[in-house]
């Protein structure tokens, strides 16, 4: 009785764990592929970004299928039943004076066929997580502002039993969510969060 025994988490607690790890590493590798479309784009001087908010959303995708089905901007533009495209067509096309090549055509194909396909796979992960996460303590860790259902979701499985922590503040210490402090001689330093 020593030695004090280290934790293991339960199956489901580590079933858990490794699906929320995996829809980041999903994320993460999606936001990549996202990165690179967008370096193709701005290479040829096509900066959709700059006037759209999310250029894999309906509107970028619908200028995107028809640049790379090899229409011109404002083509896409004149066609287009978008009202948010059909509403800022001009600022669009003041962003969009490049062309793209044969060989830009068929990454960005390839770019975003992958996109689509990870996003399956995150659509696919977080059904699985919604499965194996306690509802009601999902709940209740998504009712702190700024946490949503998928935060909370890996907030759980991280924890694991928040019984073993004597209090909160043990846990927010083991998070690495507080920060250092510092007293000598009357002064006080305060660092940062080291996670």
């Amino acid at each position: 009785g020593q030695i004090k025994p280290s934790y293991v988490p339960a199956k489901h607690l580590r079933e858990l764990r490794e699906l929320t790890r995996l829809r980041v590493k999903y994320v993460q590798n999606r936001t990549q592929f996202k990165n690179r479309c967008q370096k193709v784009l701005n290479r040829v001087n096509i900066r959709l970004r700059s006037k759209l908010s999310d250029v894999f959303g309906k509107a970028g995708m619908e200028i995107l299928n028809g640049l790379m089905a090899g229409k011109t901007v404002e083509a896409i533009l004149e066609q287009t039943e978008n009202k948010q495209l059909k509403s800022r067509c001009e600022e669009i096309k003041e962003v969009a004076k490049g062309a793209l090549s044969e060989n830009d055509i068929f990454v960005l194909k390839h770019l975003t066929e992958t996109i689509e396909h990870l996003n399956g796979q995150i659509r696919h992960v977080e059904a699985r997580i919604e499965v194996l996460a306690n509802k009601r303590d999902v709940e209740i860790v998504s009712s702190v502002p700024g946490v949503g259902k998928r935060s909370a979701a890996a907030i759980l499985a991280e924890i694991g039993d928040a019984k073993r922590f004597g209090n909160g503040k043990q846990i927010a210490s083991w998070t690495g969510l507080a920060p250092s402090l510092h007293q000598s001689a009357g002064l006080t330093v305060l660092g940062s969060i080291t996670k």
